[in-house]
């Protein structure tokens, strides 16, 4: 989905700007991405799972809640997806 879907590529990078921003940069518990349809929910847990983060959703209310896990152990990847898409163009 990151380099096949313009509309994918963007959200599946808006999940990861919300999450490098809100619980690695201003150190939030969580973050909850909120009024998803199933795809959606699924491509935020696919870049949860990425990252190595915890989840929890609850499909009536269409959320999903990341937040890091509880070891102190913890170390996200090296690589962001961000720098795994190919420019614009180049597909």
């Amino acid at each position: 989905a990151l380099n096949n879907s313009t509309a994918d590529r963007e959200f599946i990078l808006k999940i990861e700007s919300s999450i490098l921003l809100k619980l690695f940069k201003n150190t939030n518990s969580e973050v909850l991405f909120e009024d998803l349809n199933s795809y959606f929910r699924m491509l935020v847990h696919r870049v949860a799972r990425y990252y190595k983060l915890q989840r929890t959703a609850d499909s009536i209310m269409r959320i999903v809640s990341i937040y890091k896990p509880s070891n102190n152990d913890y170390k996200r990847p090296l690589i962001k997806l961000s720098d795994m898409v190919e420019p614009e163009g180049t597909t």
